[in-house]
């Protein structure tokens, strides 16, 4: 079964959380610490890259209907190809980013595992 790459940083946190409360050496206590903010800045850029990238395939699929939109106006037949043409681009460009985000939060499929 494939793991959830935010839920596995999730779950380190809260591991070494708990363990943070536990631990009494200052020496464990700095390990724990860093172990966490470590996982925590992860958890942060791997958020801010999926909404950044989610913004990005919705901007191609506006695109994309607004190239079509315009096709659908265009007298001359080889316009409205090209613009259909344009808007699949566009399409692809967005079907490209909606996998590698989803490879993203399922590292274990691309993988194989």
């Amino acid at each position: 079964m494939a793991r959830d790459y935010y839920g596995v940083l999730q779950r380190n946190i809260a591991r070494y959380r708990e363990m943070l409360e536990q631990a009494r050496d200052p020496r464990v206590r700095a390990v724990l610490q860093a172990l966490l903010h470590v996982e925590d800045a992860k958890l942060d850029r791997a958020q801010a890259g999926r909404a950044e990238t989610q913004g990005k395939i919705k901007r191609y699929r506006d695109k994309a209907d607004e190239l079509r939109a315009v096709a659908d106006q265009a007298d001359v037949d080889r316009a409205q190809t090209r613009l259909r043409i344009a808007a699949g681009n566009y399409d692809n460009l967005a079907n490209m980013l909606e996998k590698s985000l989803s490879e993203t939060e399922n590292p274990a499929e691309r993988a194989g595992g």
